[in-house]
């Protein structure tokens, strides 16, 4: 009895990899994308939560409440970090709400309510209504922003795979955050804003 089975021939397997790899460099840029929007999401998200909790807990205490840039150190290996500070410079590390318990304007290391570290691509632009860079502000124990020059802006920036995603943050004295609408970079607005999708 004769066999009448055949595999792929040679041309046929490498038009199917053709295929496959034309469909794979067509999605790979799509799903990139979609990956660095989720990952500045996610930072946003850290940011706000940190500062939500930190409002209510200036509440609950009856106590102000700091959020400031948060500087962590990092080992050789980069494998284990730890808060070390406030940082003086940048908001790319993380975000730190702490209780000054002993009044002296510094950071200690029992003070701290929460601390959130970003992704190590993130670059986050803080500014306050004058345009001045925003490293601290200060949360009453009416859980509102007792910090002058509100509303603030954080814009929170990300690149990976060869592309960059911008979010526009707006902050004002109330503890109402809110995302502008995607690609516009304007200063927020004290009097509300009618460009905030949040």
């Amino acid at each position: 009895m004769i066999n009448n089975q055949r595999g792929f021939s040679l041309y046929e397997l490498v038009a199917v990899l053709t295929i496959i790899g034309i469909g794979l460099s067509m999605a790979l840029p799509v799903i990139s994308s979609q990956i660095l929007r989720r990952n500045n999401e996610a930072t946003y998200l850290q940011l706000k939560s940190t500062i939500k909790f930190a409002q209510s807990e200036a509440i609950r205490m009856n106590s102000p409440v700091n959020i400031c840039a948060a500087q962590f150190n990092t080992t050789s290996s980069g494998a284990n970090t730890y808060l070390n500070d406030c940082d003086n410079s940048s908001w790319n590390e993380g975000v730190l709400a702490y209780t000054d318990l002993d009044a002296d304007n510094v950071y200690d290391s029992g003070e701290r309510i929460r601390a959130s570290r970003f992704d190590y691509n993130t670059t986050i632009t803080a500014t306050n209504a004058s345009g001045s860079s925003l490293v601290l502000f200060t949360f009453n124990n009416n859980g509102q922003i007792s910090t002058a020059n509100t509303p603030f802006q954080f814009i929170i920036t990300q690149s990976k795979f060869g592309t960059t995603y911008t979010r526009n943050v707006c902050l004002n004295s109330y503890g109402y955050v809110c995302i502008k609408n995607e690609g516009d970079t304007s200063a927020c607005s004290s009097s509300g804003d009618s460009t905030c999708n949040e």
